[in-house]
């Protein structure tokens, strides 16, 4: 490392390979910058170079990875005594270039004057994208793509110090073998925007800034390890003065900052499709489900909101079903005519929570039911009352669990059998918890003008 103090530019650094007449020109050159007025730029100028350098940025991927294939076939060719090797061919390809670069299109996509660093991240943005763009043609292309980029910048190299065929030739198997990093930054791209979870703005955007940060830092660190190990294999074949740390930083720099503008464009495009598809499969996380709930709206297409209540309410009990859970709740003591008392030790209390599928829980409810039916037997048989039911269930109303045992009775009934008969469809849930017609079906009234006692609301509504 060459060090040179200017009395105007300060401490400055040069390496080795650097004549005195390149520093001095270098040193002429930052002179004449400081006395030559800066051109103004904005922000709005810097978005629009960096878009501008994304265009080259993909040639360069095609100029490298053309040169890395044609350049390789010919110094194989060569070996075996045909054709002239790699130089005219890496030479013609960036004669092409050179020529499209000039062109009016090609004049276009010029850095504006004054902005250094946004065409430089725009052209590192075009690499990473045009690695990115060959991933439908196949997952293997981008590490192809990738590794004829590795090999071209090889012997681009190689062609320049003059290096022999053979030194080109395994210096360009071993970049090709450094360019099979660069498809890397791009899947794990890829995979963090298909990541990308529903959610509120607010949580959407810090997945989207944390996903570009984890993003920056593989490609940052991506590029300096293979800026690293082409000057390490330039170093040990063809070019012993090579630095090993030459370009390794602005590496690095520009291209995290190129992986992190890449992957937040990723998740605002691939990314919303992939919120999009997980808000579907929370509505229905398989086919199976799918079709089923399709199904069910065509054979049902006019149902009321209660009856979408109650099957609604039969899916989540049958997966509480499914995990050996069969809890009652609410609706379960609604549907049986139960309302919540004032007392805390009532009949509604000591019913709701309990789980149908724990033996001790049943035995609590059957010494439930006996407590409630010893204390209303004696009311059972009042006139009045019995009067007041019959004229409810003939206008259809619907009948509290006391009303409906003063029905059966009336009817003559067994109304101890009729709470076992609770007790024991409690049993029969725990014993056989798949009811898939109950779940299709919309739940009957437990009581509805009709002598045929039917109690499977507590089990599956």
């Amino acid at each position: 490392m060459r060090i040179v103090e200017d009395p105007t530019l300060g401490r400055l650094t040069y390496p080795d390979s650097m004549s005195d007449a390149q520093i001095y020109a270098d040193i002429d050159n930052r002179l004449m910058g400081l006395l030559t007025p800066k051109p103004k730029t904005s922000a709005l100028g810097q978005v629009k170079e960096v878009a501008k350098g994304i265009v080259p940025g993909i040639g360069g991927v095609a100029e490298s990875a053309a040169i890395g294939v044609g350049g390789f076939y010919a110094d194989l060719a060569k070996a075996y005594g045909i054709g002239p090797g790699a130089e005219p061919v890496a030479k013609g390809i960036q004669s092409l270039s050179q020529k499209v670069a000039e062109s009016p299109v090609g004049k276009f996509f010029e850095p504006g004057e004054g902005y250094e660093v946004a065409p430089k991240l725009g052209r590192a943005l075009g690499s990473v994208a045009g690695i990115a763009l060959t991933r439908p043609f196949g997952r293997g292309v981008p590490l192809s793509t990738g590794a004829a980029m590795g090999a071209g910048e090889q012997i681009e190299r190689a062609v320049e110090e003059g290096a022999l065929p053979s030194q080109r030739m395994t210096a360009s198997v071993l970049g090709a073998a450094t360019g099979l990093t660069e498809a890397l930054p791009v899947e794990l791209a890829f995979a963090r925007a298909m990541k990308l979870m529903p959610g509120s703005v607010m949580n959407q955007g810090l997945q989207i800034v944390r996903n570009a940060a984890l993003t920056g830092g593989v490609e940052g660190a991506q590029e300096a390890a293979q800026n690293f190990l082409q000057n390490l294999i330039a170093k040990n074949i063809y070019k012993p003065d090579q630095e090993l740390i030459e370009g390794v930083g602005e590496g690095a720099a520009y291209g995290a900052g190129a992986g992190a503008i890449f992957q937040a464009a990723l998740d605002l495009t691939v990314g919303r499709k992939a919120v999009r598809g997980a808000q579907k499969a929370q509505q229905a996380k398989t086919p199976q489900e799918a079709a089923e709930k399709i199904a069910e709206e065509v054979a049902n297409p006019e149902l009321t909101e209660e009856e979408k209540k109650q099957r609604q309410r039969a899916e989540i009990r049958q997966k509480q079903l499914d995990r050996g859970i069969n809890l009652i709740d609410e609706d379960d003591l609604t549907a049986l005519g139960l309302k919540p008392g004032k007392k805390a030790d009532g009949t509604y209390n000591k019913l709701l929570g309990k789980n149908l599928s724990d033996p001790d829980d049943i035995e609590a409810i059957r010494k439930t039911f006996d407590s409630y039916l010893s204390g209303t037997r004696q009311k059972i048989n009042d006139i009045t009352t019995i009067q007041k039911v019959l004229d409810k269930q003939i206008a259809g109303e619907p009948l509290n669990l006391f009303e409906t045992l003063v029905a059966k009775n009336y009817n003559g009934e067994d109304i101890d059998a009729y709470l076992d008969g609770l007790i024991t469809n409690f049993r029969l849930v725990v014993q056989l918890p798949l009811y898939p017609l109950y779940l299709l079906l919309p739940l009957p009234p437990l009581l509805k003008n009709s002598s045929t006692p039917r109690h499977y609301s507590v089990c599956v509504s």
